[in-house]
């Protein structure tokens, strides 16, 4: 949304300061989500109207558990994590001035974390893994498998009992793609098919799965579908689709460190 990048987010603002009170940044967390609901009436697309309330609906009751937050900058979704009773590390390569103060932060790339294994009891990636490693945000490691890597570290963040909450664009059979997007055509990211969707999961296991067929029209819609269904389609009219996971570690598989 546009007004996230005004200057009342910068981090020396008063609004950024009062982000930091959590019932304060709750708040704004969900007239955020009812805003990006009316974008998507108004036609704009975006997923983000999907993804936050998929993933606070498996994320009912934290229980002092720890998660790791990974691509948060941006994101005001730690603030109604931690009122669940959470404990939230965010992870990201650029600052977060929208954190809380309860909030611990690590300022680096998923790629190379150095954070100790099996460490976390849920990691949360919202629409991040396409980006990693791409000409995006203003990454410092570039590699075209930088989705797979990421996958690997998260894997061996994760304690042997833990969950991955994950959401990426999906578009079914053979699409495939490096897509560029933003008002300027800045930002890349990857639209995953069925083959690159396997290789992207290798290691864990799929606990639960949730697709969602995009209707670019006006007003934009997202309607939950099977994954056979997506298959089925052109990727033109899969097109802005999304795929959002409940993973957990599969131990037949090695876990591997980063190169």
């Amino acid at each position: 949304m546009k007004i996230l990048r005004s200057k009342a987010f910068d981090s020396r603002s008063l609004f950024c300061r009062f982000l930091r009170n959590i019932g304060f940044g709750r708040f704004v967390f969900r007239v955020r989500i009812l805003l990006l609901k009316i974008e998507t009436l108004l036609g704009r697309y975006n997923q983000r109207c999907v993804e936050y309330p998929w993933v606070l609906q498996k994320l009912d009751s934290g229980q002092g558990r720890l998660l790791l937050d990974v691509g948060c900058t941006g994101s005001l979704l730690d603030h109604e994590l931690l009122a669940r009773g959470f404990r939230v590390v965010g992870l990201d390569i650029a600052d977060h001035t929208m954190r809380n103060s309860r909030e611990a932060f690590v300022q680096t790339n998923v790629l190379n974390t150095g954070l100790t294994s099996e460490t976390f009891d849920v990691i949360v990636a919202v629409s991040t893994i396409e980006h990693i490693g791409l000409e995006a945000y203003s990454q410092d490691l570039l590699s075209e498998n930088g989705d797979l890597l990421a996958m690997r570290e998260l894997r061996r963040l994760l304690k042997r009992n833990g969950v991955l909450l994950l959401t990426i664009p999906y578009e079914g059979k053979g699409s495939f793609r490096i897509f560029r997007f933003g008002d300027r055509g800045e930002f890349l990211e990857r639209r995953f098919d069925c083959d690159r969707l396997a290789k992207l999961l290798t290691g864990f296991t799929i606990v639960e799965s949730s697709f969602f067929l995009c209707i670019l029209k006006h007003p934009c819609k997202f309607i939950p579908v099977r994954k056979m269904t997506l298959d089925n389609l052109s990727p033109k009219i899969s097109e802005g689709s999304l795929a959002c996971f409940i993973l957990r570690k599969n131990f037949l598989a090695p876990v591997k460190r980063n190169n």
